[in-house]
């Protein structure tokens, strides 16, 4: 993808922003600045996914999210998928915590396989780049982000 303000290339109209996590601090915040960058963007060009369908109000908008484990294709257009979606608790290996959050990439990843993306934006957490040095107390969540990160990056060489 060429480099672009978000601004300029929300304007484009074959572009589209979903938005996984929507309903959590920094999808919520993703969001407001999709909505400061394109106010008028028609909802067939943004998709919100959360754990289950809900209401969302952001920027004096009302919005609905989509069950990420029901999503259906994103649809036609290029798509830039921001994943800021975590489920929250103990993440030790073999945990069920961890499982789910596994099972949360491994959404996000089916829906952007099934769509033309431009650009799959994990956020993930400064203790990936500390996972072996981590306290024990974070360790699990550390080790986790860090594989998500290996297997977001490994996904994207792949496609």
């Amino acid at each position: 993808m060429p480099r672009t303000t978000f601004d300029a290339w929300l304007a484009e109209p074959k572009n589209a922003v979903a938005i996984v996590g929507a309903t959590g601090w920094v999808g919520r915040a993703v969001l407001d600045a999709v909505l400061a960058a394109a106010p008028a963007l028609p909802p067939e060009r943004l998709r919100l996914f959360a754990s289950r369908r809900r209401p969302l109000a952001v920027a004096n908008r009302a919005f609905e999210t989509e069950p990420v484990g029901q999503a259906s294709a994103l649809g036609p257009g290029r798509w830039l998928v921001f994943h800021a979606g975590v489920i929250g608790g103990d993440a030790s290996a073999g945990g069920e915590v961890r499982r789910q959050n596994d099972d949360l990439l491994g959404q996000v990843l089916r829906i952007s396989a099934e769509a033309n993306i431009q650009r799959l934006v994990l956020a993930s957490s400064g203790a990936a780049g500390f996972a072996e040095d981590a306290p024990p107390a974070k360790a699990a969540y550390a080790r986790m982000k860090r594989d998500h990160e290996a297997t977001a990056q490994a996904w994207s060489k792949q496609t």
